[in-house]
């Protein structure tokens, strides 16, 4: 399936639908609301993920 992420923004929001899109996205319905998690890297800054 093909999709644009070009149409959403900011860029760093386009940032993290390319990597979803790139590896893959796994979700799991517990009935609440949807938390997006993962595993802090050096090469990024994780403070403006929080």
């Amino acid at each position: 399936m093909r999709f644009s992420i070009n149409i959403f923004l900011p860029a760093k929001l386009q940032i993290i639908l390319y990597a979803m899109k790139k590896n893959g996205l796994i979700l799991a319905d517990i009935r609440s609301d949807i938390y997006i998690s993962g595993a802090p890297d050096k090469k990024s800054n994780n403070g403006k993920l929080q």
